[in-house]
């Protein structure tokens, strides 16, 4: 059995027709791997759901850079590591739908054209998060956030962003949340 520090996912830039790529990474020796480090994807990509992939906050940002196509992504179970994410202009221009479950995210920031095109955030036990960044209700776009499983006030962030837009005359943005404790 390979140890899996020493795996490197392939390119796969060559598949100029893939729109859809699902990369679900199985077992408990994946933490600190670099499995998509210096890999290529193809430029057609429209969706990614990533799990236990354990790439940098950075990382990610420079594959919403080097994914113009992207419309949908799916951060799931230790996708990415770390506290922090520092998104920047030029990631993610068309994507549509974010999910974030079960990431390890303590602390967001983002300006309203980082997702440019953002309709739908879903946000699924992001325990250590405790707000959305304010920003993400100047998203022209956005027309839904889902909070589930997460912390009270992070539900309450979405709330705030509701009804500053709705104060603002703009009735679009919907909110769903449930179970939302302390945990």
């Amino acid at each position: 059995m390979p140890h899996l520090n020493s795996l490197m996912f392939p390119d796969l830039h060559f598949l100029n027709h893939l729109q859809e790529l699902k990369l679900w990474i199985e077992g408990i020796f994946t933490w600190g791997t670099q499995i998509l480090e210096r890999t290529k994807l193809p430029l057609t990509l429209r969706k990614l759901p990533l799990k236990n992939t354990c790439l940098k906050w950075d990382e990610l940002s420079t594959l919403g850079k080097s994914l113009p196509n992207l419309e949908g992504l799916k951060l799931l179970y230790r996708a990415c590591r770390g506290k922090r994410w520092e998104t920047s202009d030029g990631e993610f221009p068309r994507l549509k739908f974010l999910k974030l479950r079960s990431v390890e995210l303590d602390q967001w920031e983002v300006s309203s054209n980082h997702f440019p095109k953002l309709q739908r955030l879903v946000l699924i036990q992001c325990n250590g998060l405790k707000k959305i960044p304010y920003e993400m209700g100047d998203i022209p776009t956005l027309q839904m956030i889902e909070v589930h499983w997460c912390h009270p006030s992070l539900a309450n962030s979405a709330k705030e962003i509701k009804e500053e837009q709705e104060s603002m005359g703009n009735n679009l943005l919907q909110m769903i949340e449930s179970n939302n404790v302390v945990l």
